[in-house]
Parts: structure tokens; C-alpha cells; sequence
């Protein structure tokens, strides 16, 4: 009899489960349909979107990103609210930015654990339209999150236009805190360029020296590396 008891309840609680698991697919369902997504339960697509944040991710990279999320982000359930706005983030660029200030109100909505690359990302994706707005509002966050959201600002910026990003670093007061920072950031992107060692190479001295420091602690591979810090000589 305890057996049987334990069995019962064993039964009842997978297809409680279960009951739970098809309720969560039609919903899931019913929000791909209202964007677009039709065949969401076809076979092989279920295993593939069982994670929320996966969920998110297909949702979000269904079209215009920033015309999906203002569509789905009021239809979506509370679970899934979360991991669509850090995969907004994660992917915003000039093209689906649209207006900074719409993004600066949804940092809040992120999670502690994200919050910093959420403001890194509206950085970078505001300098691709107006860079020095970017750095900017940057310069007016709080002191633990100005000079990394600054960096990223003036990192992307060098890396479309860099003579413009260059005289604005340069013309920097000398006592400026964000002449090094700036520059280290734009050297963090630059080291992955191709043409990165040529770029390099046409540093003044004293920027070559500040450079190799940088490049001496990333995550390169070793041919990388010793490219780089022998245009940096």
C-alpha cells in the first residue's frame, strides 16, 4: 500500500507537470504567432526555445529588433520580461537604437548582473549616431560607471572615425581622468582590427608605450599578440 500511495502521487505530480509544460508551450506559441512566428510547435523548434532566454532571443531577432521589442514587450509574461530587455541590449546598434532616452529609462529594468554592460551597450550604440552625446551622458553617470560607459562611447567612435575621436581625446584638457581610460578602451577594440597593426604602428611614442601595456594583458593568441607588440615598438 505505500507503494501504491507513493506511485499515485509520483503520477499525479508528472502529469501535473505535464499539464504545466503544454501550458507554457501554447503560450509561447500564442506570442511567436503575434509576431510573426507561426510554426513555433514544429517539430525540432521546441527543444531548441524551451529556454525563456532562448525564447527571448528568437522573439527579439524576428525582424526590426527595436520594432519587436516595443511590440512584444508589453505582451510577453513577466518571466520572459526580463531576459528580452538584456537581449535588446545586447544587440543594439545605430540602426534599432531609435532614441537613446527610450533605452536609458530600461536600464532599470535589468538585472543588477547586467546593469553595467546595459549601460556599456546604450553607450556604444549612442556613439554610433552622436558620439560626443554619448560620451557625454556618460560623464554623467556615477563615478563607478562613467569612465567604462565612456570608454565604450569613445572606442566605437575611434573605430568609425578616427581622426575626429583622436583631435577630441587630444584636445582633452592634460589633467583630464578620461584621456588614459579612453584611450585604453579604443585599443581594447582596435586590437582585434585587421588592420590594427598599422594603426598601431602610426602611434606618437608615448601612445605606443601606453598602448603595449594593454595589449600586453588581453586575451590574445600568441602570433596576435607578438604581431601587435612588434608595431608597437
Amino acid at each position: 500500500m505505500p507503494n501504491h500511495n507513493k506511485l499515485t502521487s509520483t503520477l499525479a505530480a508528472a502529469r501535473q507537470a505535464f499539464h504545466k509544460i503544454i501550458q507554457l508551450v501554447r503560450e509561447a506559441a500564442e506570442i511567436a504567432r503575434s509576431v510573426g512566428i507561426p510554426n513555433l510547435l514544429q517539430p525540432g523548434l521546441i527543444k531548441e526555445l524551451i529556454q525563456d532566454s532562448e525564447l527571448a532571443r528568437r522573439l527579439f531577432y524576428g525582424g526590426s529588433p527595436l520594432h519587436r521589442f516595443d511590440k512584444l514587450f508589453g505582451q510577453v509574461p513577466e518571466r520572459l520580461g526580463q531576459p528580452l530587455v538584456e537581449e535588446a541590449f545586447s544587440c543594439l546598434n545605430a540602426d534599432y537604437l531609435g532614441d537613446p532616452q527610450r533605452w536609458i529609462a530600461r536600464l532599470s529594468l535589468l538585472p543588477e548582473t547586467s546593469f553595467a554592460k546595459g549601460i556599456e551597450s546604450n553607450a556604444r550604440a549612442w556613439a554610433m549616431q552622436t558620439p560626443e552625446e554619448a560620451i557625454e551622458w556618460a560623464n554623467r553617470l556615477p563615478q563607478d560607471r562613467r569612465l567604462d560607459a565612456g570608454g565604450e562611447a569613445f572606442a566605437e567612435w575611434r573605430r568609425s572615425q578616427p581622426d575626429a575621436a583622436t583631435k577630441w581625446l587630444n584636445d582633452l584638457p592634460p589633467g583630464d581622468q578620461r584621456r588614459l581610460p579612453y584611450f585604453q578602451s579604443a585599443v581594447r577594440v582596435l586590437a582585434w582590427d585587421p588592420q590594427s597593426a598599422e594603426q598601431l604602428a602610426a602611434l606618437t611614442a608615448s601612445e605606443r608605450a601606453a598602448a603595449r601595456s594593454v595589449v600586453e594583458t588581453m586575451p590574445l593568441s600568441e602570433d596576435r599578440r607578438a604581431t601587435l607588440l612588434d608595431a608597437l615598438k
